[in-house]
């Protein structure tokens, strides 16, 4: 009878222990940043440990101290929307024109470049395109998809000479306006999808600004791509497309590409 009695008591404070450790409350051990609108786009700099964001419809773009909480803000010239970090420089679209599908050209727009330690405006060259996604390969060459026009070219910048890199007009340049665009330096390779009408990923091999080879997965039947892809994995094999939740392995070949 002893023995069951302490058996029971045993089995009563492991219970009651288990539930108060289970009823606890957890908190986390940081800064809560109280951002007063939805981002349209963002970047995280790591070595600063510093989120930038653009607010759409808006010349301001922020910067946001996620260690400290503190927020920073700088209003450019024009309307920001996209941005990308490169060499200590933080590079945003800047819109003239609103994104129109019906309007054909010609298209006029601007990049910003924001130094990175003063969160200053150094620099505004204009580009004759209206950016909707961009993205900087490790050479400095500036890749822009289309925001307007239905089928569009994607264009390709030098950062250093501020002027266009000319690949020609190839069928296989021309995307589906609202593209976004990821690059990866593993492979020196541009990834696209499209919002709105292809359930596939493009894939462009690039070498300082220019487009040597392409191919295109398979049509995803399954796999819902019309979202943003947002996340390529260190060692460039998987990508992430977040509005979904679907992970892609991305081989460097054609032939196994194709199973993406």
């Amino acid at each position: 009878m002893k023995k069951i009695i302490s058996a029971f008591f045993i089995f009563l404070i492991f219970f009651i222990s288990f539930n108060l450790i289970k009823s606890s409350p957890v908190y986390a051990n940081g800064v809560l940043t109280q951002i007063e609108f939805n981002p349209y786009d963002s970047v995280v700099d790591s070595e600063k440990q510093v989120v930038y964001m653009t607010k759409l419809g808006s010349n301001t773009i922020y910067s946001v101290d996620y260690k400290s909480g503190n927020i920073i803000s700088l209003d450019l010239p024009y309307p920001a929307e996209k941005m990308e970090l490169y060499d200590g420089g933080l590079y945003v679209t800047q819109h003239k024109t609103a994104h129109d599908r019906y309007d054909f050209g010609p298209y006029e727009a601007a990049i910003a470049k924001v130094d990175t330690e003063s969160f200053t405006l150094t620099d505004l060259f204009d580009i004759n395109a209206d950016p909707y996604d961009i993205a900087i390969d490790k050479e400095g060459y500036l890749y822009v998809t289309p925001g307007s026009g239905q089928y569009e070219i994607m264009k390709v910048f030098s950062l250093k000479e501020k002027k266009e890199v000319s690949n020609g007009n190839h069928p296989f340049l021309t995307m589906w306006q609202n593209s976004t665009i990821q690059y990866n330096p593993e492979t020196s390779t541009i990834y696209t999808m499209n919002r709105e009408i292809s359930n596939q990923v493009t894939v462009f091999k690039v070498n300082n600004g220019i487009i040597e080879n392409y191919f295109r997965s398979h049509y995803h039947e399954k796999y819902s791509l019309h979202g943003n892809v947002t996340k390529i994995s260190p060692d460039g094999h998987y990508i992430y497309n977040s509005t979904y939740g679907h992970v892609f392995y991305l081989p460097d070949t054609l032939i196994t590409d194709n199973q993406l």
